[in-house]
């Protein structure tokens, strides 16, 4: 803690910095860090590189936003980031294996807890999954190293759900410099396991097998996964155009490449700290508000017809639906980055079913 005139002259020094490169109209020291508001002196992109060089030689990082044809430079402490332990990550993706070994046996019809010997029944699924979701956050993880930006190993989740897990997530633990690494690693997760389930999704229908439904509904209850565009468009290409009756029994790597087209589309939803959530503010900026709200009512909408949306909807609130702002949120995303923006939401728009599971009989 610092006392008072401790607080002044560190406000002091820092708006002496400030100046070097801002025409500072007022400036206040508050919770949130010492604010300067103004216009800068030389062309916005190079003030913020300044800033961000002076200031952080002295252990202060500076958030600049744009207010009108002002500037606001909010000045905070770098704080150390907190020391991570690599054994929880590996112990989470060892459990991570085995529950997803587990639930890939069952779905073969092996109990592998009473006969552990039978493990390899839920190989296929477990690593056609665990690939996906590997290969996700890894996309994460080096892209922002790419930007400087540290972060976590994956943590993975063990849960016993239907697919043994409740997917990974990596935690940054510094701030992010501007917009474009938001977006780059905001989008590099989904894109690169989008990748891989294509591959197994391919793969997997390959060894699927097409068969008459009728028999199966007759014989009491059955799940239907629903089909995305792209599940739709990979089930012609590889099966071909099927017969009136017929339908599609997912070989376990097929069933993961299906799982992993879901976790995308959840992923790229464009709200909070989901992945579409930092694609849309880098994207948009302060209106993610507005685009996250929207989102928020759809899905309460689709809980019409699918009550787990809800579950979606609480579990997003819980987390937040709002976006902390990058170092630099003012300078607008290059051309080519708006089209990446765009084609994270084509990816979105090709993974998403509005029902992913239904039951037949």
């Amino acid at each position: 803690m610092m006392n008072t005139d401790e607080v002044t002259l560190l406000a002091l020094r820092v708006k002496a910095l400030v100046e070097e490169t801002m025409n500072v109209r007022d400036a206040a020291i508050g919770r949130r860090g010492i604010v300067f508001r103004g216009t800068f002196s030389l062309p916005a992109g190079e003030a913020i590189a300044e800033l961000r060089a002076r200031l952080g030689s002295s252990g202060l990082l500076p958030f600049v936003s744009r207010h009108g044809e002002e500037f606001e430079v909010r000045v905070v402490r770098d704080a150390a980031p907190s020391p991570s332990n690599p054994l929880v990550n590996i112990l989470l993706f060892a459990l991570t294996v085995c529950s997803t070994l587990v639930v890939g046996a069952a779905n073969a019809g092996v109990d592998i807890i009473a006969r552990p010997e039978r493990f390899a029944a839920g190989i296929p699924f477990a690593a056609s999954l665990l690939a996906i979701l590997i290969v996700h956050e890894f996309g994460h993880y080096l892209m922002a190293a790419f930007h400087g930006v540290e972060a976590t190993l994956p943590y993975f989740i063990p849960a016993p759900t239907a697919i043994g897990t409740l997917g990974a997530v990596i935690k940054t633990k510094s701030s992010i410099p501007d917009r474009k690494a938001l977006l780059d690693i905001g989008v590099a997760g989904p894109i690169c396991g989008f990748a891989v389930a294509l591959v197994a999704l391919g793969v997997g229908l390959s060894l699927s097998e097409a068969v008459d439904i009728a028999p199966l509904l007759g014989a009491g209850r059955v799940e239907q996964y629903g089909d995305s565009i792209i599940v739709k468009l990979m089930t012609r290409l590889v099966k071909g155009r099927l017969a009136p009756g017929q339908d599609v029994i997912l070989h376990p790597v097929a069933f993961a490449g299906w799982v992993g087209m879901l976790v995308t589309a959840f992923n790229l939803m464009p709200v909070g700290q989901l992945d579409g959530g930092h694609v849309a503010y880098a994207l948009a900026g302060r209106a993610h508000a507005a685009i996250a709200r929207f989102v928020l009512a759809c899905l309460i909408a689709l809980g019409l017809v699918w009550w787990p949306w809800w579950i979606w909807v609480l579990l997003i609130m819980v987390l937040g639906t709002g976006h902390a702002p990058p170092l630099d949120d003012v300078t607008p995303l290059n051309r080519g980055r708006i089209l990446l923006a765009i084609a994270a939401a084509a990816v979105f728009a090709l993974c998403f079913v509005p029902v992913p599971v239904s039951t037949g009989w």
